[in-house]
């Protein structure tokens, strides 16, 4: 006697091509692209760093192009590493730990430390220019014409 195979069902098919899919796959991770400074980094800097960072700015070199951030990016990594940089005198501790966020925290997650340190140790690639991040504008600490002088004189 022959047993004669039933067809199966539409949903039977789809799981079992689904399942096949799923099987396929097992094991393979997507490729990840490198971490490039137009891409990953530069976002990150302008975010964190730029404020200070930038041509004429309060810190003593800018971050503005990928060509200065190269040139300083072991010591920049350094600097977040050792908590040096971004500046944050704000210490949570197990007495002091503040229930809301502080605001403007400058300081790097875990996740931004580690992009830093990705780019770094990859040779710091600069990535396409094309998809480079506009230069935020930050506010002028210049007064062009002051209305009121003041000046001080010891006694």
């Amino acid at each position: 006697m022959h047993h004669i195979a039933k067809p199966a069902s539409a949903s039977t098919a789809i799981a079992t091509l689904l399942l096949s899919f799923v099987l396929v796959g097992c094991g393979e991770e997507e490729p990840t692209r490198p971490v490039t400074w137009h891409e990953d980094v530069a976002p990150l800097v302008n975010q964190k760093c730029n404020s200070c960072h930038e041509k004429d700015g309060i810190a003593p070199f800018d971050f503005e192009s990928y060509e200065s951030a190269k040139k300083y990016a072991n010591m920049m990594l350094h600097a977040v590493e050792t908590g040096q940089m971004p500046p944050w005198l704000a210490q949570d501790t197990d007495e002091c730990a503040p229930r809301l966020p502080w605001q403007d925290d400058l300081r790097l997650s875990e996740d931004e430390k580690q992009t830093l340190r990705d780019w770094v140790a990859s040779g710091m690639p600069e990535g396409d220019r094309a998809t480079a991040e506009a230069l935020p504008s930050h506010p002028s600490v210049t007064v062009e014409d002051p209305s009121v002088s003041v000046s001080y004189t010891h006694l």
